[in-house]
C-alpha cells in the first residue's frame, strides 16, 4: 500500500467541518503527511464590499476585501491543526467548494481528499461530500461529523497528549454530573 504524503480537507468553517480538519490532522500527524487546508468563497459584488467598508471607521475600511472570511476560516482551521501538532498549509478560492477542493487536490497531487458529511445522510444532489465523492479521481475521506460519538472523538482526538486530553474531559464530565 502507497503512503498518503498529502492530505487536502475542505471547510467552511463550521463546526461539523473542523471535526473534518481535526481528522485530516490527525492522519497527517500519524503518517508524516503533508496537510492542505481549503475553503472557497463567493465573490461579494461591488455593493457589499462597498456596504461593508462604510460601515467601518475611515482608518479600517481598507482592511475589507473579498476574501477576509475565507482567510479568516482558514486562519481559525490551522490554529486547530496547530493545536493537534500539525502544520497546515491554506489556501482559498471563489467558486463552487467541491470543485475547488478537487483542483486544489489535483494541482498538488494529494493523495487523499477529506471532507466532512454535512449533508451527504439527506442524500443531497450537489451536497460538497457527495459531489467530491463522484468527481474525486483519488481517494476520499468522508467523516462522519454529526454524531455525539464523533463529537467527543474530535474533541479528544487520538495521538499526541491525547491520554491528558481524554484525563481532562473525563474529570470535565465528573463534575457536570
Amino acid at each position: 500500500m502507497t503512503r498518503i504524503q498529502t492530505i487536502i480537507v475542505g471547510t467552511d468553517g463550521s463546526e461539523t467541518a473542523d471535526r473534518a480538519v481535526a481528522r485530516a490532522a490527525e492522519l497527517a500527524s500519524e503518517g508524516g503527511a503533508v496537510l492542505h487546508i481549503v475553503t472557497a468563497y463567493k465573490e461579494p459584488s461591488v455593493q457589499q464590499l462597498e456596504a461593508q467598508r462604510a460601515s467601518l471607521p475611515e482608518e479600517f475600511r481598507w482592511s475589507v476585501s473579498s476574501n477576509n472570511e475565507a482567510q479568516y476560516v482558514l486562519k481559525c482551521a490551522a490554529a486547530l491543526a496547530s493545536r493537534m501538532g500539525v502544520k497546515a498549509e491554506t489556501h482559498f478560492a471563489t467558486g463552487n467548494p467541491a470543485k475547488v477542493i478537487l483542483k486544489k487536490a489535483r494541482d498538488l497531487g494529494a493523495d487523499l481528499v477529506v471532507v466532512g458529511c454535512k449533508g451527504i445522510q439527506r442524500r443531497i444532489r450537489g451536497s460538497v461530500p457527495n459531489s467530491v465523492s463522484q468527481g474525486a479521481d483519488r481517494d476520499v475521506l468522508i467523516v462522519h461529523t454529526t454524531s455525539a460519538r464523533s463529537v467527543l472523538r474530535f474533541d479528544i482526538g487520538r495521538g499526541r497528549r491525547a491520554q491528558e486530553r481524554r484525563s481532562q474531559a473525563a474529570g470535565s464530565l465528573a463534575g457536570t454530573r
